[in-house]
């Protein structure tokens, strides 16, 4: 007797897509795989998207489409809703113009399958250009393979080790921890969404092999996430985050020095060059300053943001850090130049 696969739902957000959802659904159609659902929840697009959309639902009935029905618009509704018109045992979240190599499924789902104990797992990834070309770079998403205590301050830090298409979810699990993504985000919702499970201590591992099995797509058009304005990402979003999971267990010195950082630079933008940086750093000179430490230490309170009882001490040791106050890159997402399968 044949054991019965269980079935993977694919939830996808979808805005204005229609020059590439196709060859999103395409490469699910590919899948060695076969037991599978897409959910296409659509955001109010005005082009040819939901055309395109609904000529896949009618040559294959895995497809289904929903269009957005309440507030707020945005990619965390979208999924939200994808999650609870979802049937399938275990769930992954697709952007609209990602791709994913034919042999994803059925890895990603075997090996859940095969570690019940796991809520999730996570896969690596390709960033880059499609169709996949050697003329072009790649870089590969998820290469960090030891999990510890520490990961969530990458997330924290906006470092991420992995992005949204990355994990395959037993839906179970999110359910049963009321995981869901946050509808009042404008900007990085995925990490917040990542961050929650962590928080709720769900367990996972990575895939051993080293194999890639998706593309996050760069192109000339507009990525979704280059399309929400950099001023509200950067300040309002984590303000936001940090008021949060400010009642939470969780060291939040990473994001903290991200807000710091943030007000540092609004309210000086001559510092964000590293030379004036260099100079900044040094105490001696750090007493035009205090007017501003003041203000941000009073507007956290304002904000029962109330992270340390010695949060201006904590900033003025911080300042003492050049390290602290430069983004450190992702040294998760690498360069691959090794020549690429065909996908």
């Amino acid at each position: 007797m044949i054991e019965k696969q269980p079935l993977t739902s694919i939830i996808i957000p979808s805005f204005n897509r229609e020059s590439f959802i196709s060859e999103t659904l395409e490469s699910l159609i590919n899948q060695t795989y076969k037991n599978w659902e897409c959910i296409i929840v659509d955001d109010g697009s005005t082009d040819n998207s939901i055309s395109k959309i609904e000529s896949f639902c009618r040559k294959d009935n895995r497809f289904r489409l929903y269009e957005r029905k309440r507030l707020p618009k945005g990619a965390p509704t979208c999924r939200n809703i994808g999650i609870e018109k979802s049937n399938g045992e275990y769930i992954m979240f697709l952007d609209s113009d990602d791709i994913l190599f034919n042999f994803a499924l059925e890895r990603r789902t075997n090996f859940l399958k095969s570690h019940p104990e796991l809520d999730f797992c996570i896969s690596n990834g390709l960033k880059g250009k499609y169709p996949i070309c050697n003329k072009s770079q790649y870089r590969i998403i998820s290469t960090l393979q030891k999990c510890n205590r520490n990961t969530i301050n990458y997330f924290l830090h906006f470092t991420p080790l992995w992005v949204i298409h990355c994990p395959l979810y037993k839906k179970e699990s999110l359910i049963k921890n009321e995981i869901h993504f946050d509808e009042e985000l404008i900007g990085f919702q995925d990490v917040d969404f990542h961050i929650s499970t962590l928080l709720h201590g769900l367990k996972f591992e990575y895939l051993t092999s080293n194999t890639y099995d998706c593309l996050w797509r760069i192109h000339d058009g507009d990525n979704i996430g280059m399309t929400i304005d950099k001023e509200i990402n950067n300040s309002n979003t984590k303000l936001y985050l940090l008021k949060k999971y400010s009642s939470k267990k969780v060291n939040l010195s990473p994001l903290i020095l991200q807000v710091m950082k943030q007000y540092l630079f609004a309210n000086f933008p001559s510092i964000q060059s590293n030379k004036i940086i260099s100079t900044f750093i040094d105490l001696n000179i750090l007493k035009p300053y205090q007017l501003f430490l003041y203000k941000f230490y009073h507007y956290l309170i304002s904000n029962k943001i109330r992270i340390f009882p010695s949060l201006l001490r904590v900033i003025l040791l911080i300042l003492g850090e050049k390290k602290h106050l430069i983004q450190p890159p992702n040294k998760h997402f690498l360069v691959k130049n090794e020549k690429l399968h065909d996908v």
